[in-house]
């Protein structure tokens, strides 16, 4: 519904560039490796107020359960999936070199919109928590 009550209104908004609008919105460049404990301090916020149980857990089981494995971690900061999956099933993959130092082996470092390996190299990828860093990239520039 909108303002009036009636149905809401399908047409793009002037600042949403995917959806045809004129201006950008403006994203907040990453900081991970400038400032490691902002995302540590986030984490941390998450782990004591969420109402829930973590996704990475959740995600972890239903990976295992039905055999999508080994994982591709993309934007995997400092490996959270990885505690629930066994270290055979999992590889890490970030483009801040100060979360992959701190994240379990195996580890490569790069962008999520040039990935280093073939189609059929993984039973799954995850993408935890990265939609806000791969904002800053178009549609057409992840492969």
């Amino acid at each position: 519904m909108n303002a009036s009550g009636g149905p809401p209104d399908p047409s793009p908004r002037d600042d949403d560039p995917i959806a045809g609008g004129r201006e950008p919105r403006k994203v907040i460049p990453t900081d991970y490796d400038r400032n490691p404990a902002r995302f540590r301090l986030a984490r941390a916020v998450l782990r004591r107020f969420a109402s829930g149980e973590d996704v990475h857990g959740l995600v972890a089981r239903r990976l295992l359960a039905e055999r999508l494995i080994p994982v591709l971690d993309v934007g995997c900061g400092e490996g959270e999936l990885a505690q629930h999956l066994p270290s055979d099933a999992w590889v890490s993959l970030d483009s801040s070199r100060e979360m992959l130092a701190r994240s379990p082996e195996p580890r490569v470092q790069a962008e999520a919109t040039a990935l280093p390996f073939r189609g059929d190299s993984f039973g799954s990828v995850a993408l935890l928590y990265v939609k806000g860093a791969l904002n800053r990239f178009s549609a057409d520039q992840v492969s």
